[in-house]
């Protein structure tokens, strides 16, 4: 069970928690992957008609956040996808072993991105990019001062990040 979602498809770079004390305590990785695996395993029972939020949170007994974040995080890690067409106002998960029985306009095969994350997105991209030229442009010598400017920026902002 554990070796399925080991080490990777947190929310948000958790294990599914808040960052407070009292929900990191409720949500150990043990019981986020047993989760993960319950939800997964009601999903592939399902078949094509997939389930609900709404049906994964009655079927295992889990408040909409569990139900949401298990679903979310199984679609961000490819284990399932949805279908466009709502049941009862929501999307229905699917495994995505049954994906060959749908065509690519009837399903979401990633999850939809937040304008946070798009943004994270995009400020690695620019760290990766800034790292990059200073490699490059450190190897031909000393820095210029712009350059040495922006390796400070890198490391303070590498500094916060890390806190």
């Amino acid at each position: 069970m554990d070796t399925f979602f080991s080490g990777s498809g947190y929310y948000n770079g958790t294990a599914g928690y808040v960052n407070r004390p009292a929900s990191i305590e409720r949500e150990t990785k043990k019981e986020l992957s047993e989760r993960l695996a319950q939800v997964m395993c009601s999903v592939r029972e399902a078949g094509e008609e997939g389930l609900t939020w709404h049906e994964v949170a009655q079927e295992n007994g889990l408040h909409h956040g569990q139900a949401s974040a298990a679903l979310s995080n199984l679609h961000r890690l490819g284990h399932v996808f949805t279908l466009r067409e709502k049941r009862g106002k929501c999307h229905p998960y699917i495994a995505t072993e049954y994906r060959g029985s749908f065509f690519d306009d009837e399903v979401y095969d990633e999850p939809a991105k937040t304008k946070a994350s798009e943004e994270k997105e995009a400020v690695m991209e620019l760290v990766e990019a800034i790292e990059n030229y200073l490699h490059i442009a450190s190897a031909f010598g000393d820095l210029h001062p712009q350059e040495k400017l922006l390796s400070e920026a890198l490391k303070k902002y590498r500094k916060g990040q890390y806190e």
